[in-house]
Parts: C-alpha cells; structure tokens; sequence
C-alpha cells in the first residue's frame, strides 16, 4: 500500500504524521518549524519525496457552522503551491475540534504541568495531523458489520 502524508498547517508550525505501509495506522512525525506559506510548501514537498508518499491529507479548518474561513482559503492555496511542486494526490479532510480534542490528550496523558508550552504545542500540532490522517484512513478501510450473518463464515 502506498505512504499516506498527514498535515495539520499552521502560519508557525506543522503537524505531521505518516501512514504505516498497509494504509492503517498513523505515526506522528516530527513537527515542521515555518515562518510563512513559502517554508511550509517547501518543507512539505521534501518531506513528501523523502517518505515517498502518493498522496497527502490536509487538514481543511472548517468553521463551526461548516463554512470556510481564511485558514481553510490558506490551506488551500498551500495544496495549490504544492501541486505545483510535485505529482501528488491531495485530499482535504475537516479538521474541526482536532487541536482540541489533541489538547485534551496531552492534558489526560501527561498532565499540564509536565510539559513545557513550546513542546506542549509541538506535541499537539502532531497529535492534531495524527488525528486528521487516522480519520482518513478509517474512512477509506470497508466497514465489516459482525451482526451480518452473511459476512460471516460458518463452519459445520
């Protein structure tokens, strides 16, 4: 199966994780320092020829009420700039809640006083592009129903 890049795009930092090579889990990489557009673009399409990745899922944040805001227009132009760069498969996929729910993971695994703020934000700029590829990924796997008799096999 092919290398599957996960990106969470920030304006200073972005999240990373990668697809283990049968396309079912996500491992986070490490976190991409930037300082605009230009640096993320570049930084993304090494990594993207490093690992050797067919396709890679941006984050798209969403508003709350389902529209799309200025981020989600830079997101966009990232993947544009991206495209340009190199032969890759770009799929967007609603990020909403990721930082959060991130945030809540560090805080209930490590606790918010273990950490230091830099790497507490690192951390989950990672756990956030870690989400937003599993849930990819899940997506893509065929759901087995256990209660389809008919999916099942018999033995006599």
């Amino acid at each position: 199966m092919q290398r599957i890049l996960g990106v969470d795009l920030g304006s200073r930092r972005v999240g990373l994780a990668i697809s283990d090579s049968l396309g079912v889990t996500a491992q986070r990489l490490e976190t991409l320092q930037v300082t605009n557009l230009n640096q993320a673009v570049d930084g993304l399409v090494a990594i993207l020829k490093e690992k050797q990745c067919q396709i890679m899922v941006l984050g798209l944040p969403k508003n709350m009420d389902g529209s799309e805001g200025e981020k989600a227009k830079e997101s966009k132009k990232c993947a544009t700039k991206i495209h340009e760069k190199i032969d890759v498969q770009i799929e967007f996929i609603d990020e909403r809640l990721t930082t959060v729910i991130a945030h809540k993971a560090i805080i209930a695994t490590v606790g918010k006083q273990k950490t230091r703020r830099k790497k507490r934000k690192e951390e989950v700029d990672g756990i956030a592009a870690q989400l937003i590829l599993q849930s990819y990924l899940d997506s893509k796997r065929p759901v087995l129903d256990l209660h389809d008799p008919f999916t099942q096999e018999f033995s006599d």
